[in-house]
Formats: structure tokens, C-alpha cells, sequence
């Protein structure tokens, strides 16, 4: 479901990979993180190019064409934004099961250690700077 909002922007990148990967769901994933990987790549490209461009027109026609272009950039991006937050409650909710499993009473009759739920959350001995 990640890959909804954006895969109409992978479709040059879907084509070439190739048909009989469908059978590894594991490579297919990491070939189509790949395909939206570049397709990052190429966005941070095209804002380049738009914004380096400046916003001095000649006349109106090149104040529209540039306008298109910002218009059409920011719509991309607002897909990829939308990738990225399916990401990030797909992984929330990952974390929020993983979390439930750590709180329940193991069969020994004990729950687990602090330390496996802290690393859920955070690694233990981590900070940012690491």
C-alpha cells in the first residue's frame, strides 16, 4: 500500500524489473523501494532545476510553463509525502502489536524484561548522536 500514491511516477522503473522476481516477494519489495528511491532522487532534481531557474519571466506564457512545472513538482511530492506516511502507521502499528506481545504474561508466567520493550522503542546505549 506504500507504493499507491507514487507508482503511476515507478512505471519506468516497474517495467524494467523483471517479471519472474514476482515469485520473491522479498526481492520484489527491494526492487521497488528502489524504483521509489530513484524516483526521490529525481524529485530532489527537478526542485533543483525548477527553483534554480529563478522567477524572472520573459512573458506570461513562460510564467505559466513555469507555474506547471512547480504545480505538477509539488503534486509529485505530495504523493511521495502520502508513501511516507503509510510507511510510517504501517510501522507504528508493527511497533504498537510488537508492544502489546511484550506485555503479555509469557507462558512461563512472567512478562519480559524492561530492556526488550525500551530497545521497541528506543535501542538501549543509543543517543541521536550515534
Amino acid at each position: 500500500p506504500m507504493y499507491k500514491p507514487v507508482i503511476k511516477y515507478m512505471e519506468e522503473s516497474i517495467n524494467l524489473i523483471e517479471p519472474k522476481i514476482v515469485d520473491n516477494p522479498n526481492k520484489l519489495e527491494i526492487e521497488i523501494y528502489r524504483a521509489f528511491h530513484k524516483l526521490e532522487e529525481e524529485l530532489m532534481e527537478e526542485g533543483r532545476t525548477i527553483f534554480d531557474n529563478g522567477f524572472d519571466y520573459k512573458d506570461n506564457k513562460e510564467r505559466e510553463n513555469h507555474e506547471k512545472l512547480i504545480n505538477d513538482y509539488l503534486t509529485k511530492i505530495g504523493s511521495v509525502k502520502s508513501a511516507d506516511l503509510v510507511k510510517y502507521v504501517t510501522h507504528r502499528k508493527l511497533i504498537i502489536e510488537m508492544l502489546h506481545q511484550f506485555l503479555t504474561i509469557n507462558p512461563d508466567g512472567k512478562y519480559n524484561k524492561e530492556d526488550k520493550i525500551h530497545n521497541l522503542i528506543y535501542k538501549n546505549g543509543k543517543t541521536n548522536r550515534k
